[in-house]
């Protein structure tokens, strides 16, 4: 080997070096980061969506056609995963208002707001059951249904 050659080696390892550090950090950064989500229409027609505002996401609610868009969860807590009931009357989701990830369900224009789930381990992303008289969601690794 040459000296050309070995000063090509050794700045292609540290390029290499360079980018699998890069790599590292983004890796990290998305881990902590929170994809946003959105419903498919309810039978009513709506949508359901998560926006992040200032540090926080909530739950929305908008016509098909985007207009007519409702924040049905204004509190400090992440309110994430929202799912229409098959009827579109509730909404089932997730929030860390209580200390940690919990279930609830809430009417369609966000009222009577009812926690299912308390338990310590993480509870996420619900979905109905289609006759709407089941709701499975994510603890930990496992499937549970209420």
């Amino acid at each position: 080997m040459n000296y050309r050659s070995g000063r090509c080696l050794i700045l292609a390892r540290a390029v290499l070096g360079a980018a699998l550090a890069l790599l590292t950090l983004l890796g990290a950064a998305l881990a902590d980061s929170h994809e946003a989500a959105a419903t498919f229409p309810g039978s009513n027609g709506k949508i359901a969506f998560e926006r992040r505002l200032d540090a926080k996401f909530d739950i929305f609610a908008m016509n098909g056609d985007g207009q007519g868009q409702a924040n049905l969860t204004n509190n400090p807590a992440n309110d994430i995963d929202a799912a229409w009931s098959p009827d579109g009357a509730r909404i089932a989701f997730t929030s860390d208002r209580d200390g940690n990830r919990e279930v609830y369900v809430m009417d369609a224009d966000g009222g009577n707001l009812t926690r299912l789930t308390n338990n310590a381990l993480q509870d996420f992303r619900p979905a109905w059951s289609p006759d709407g008289q089941t709701i499975a969601f994510r603890r930990g690794d496992e499937i549970w249904t209420l």
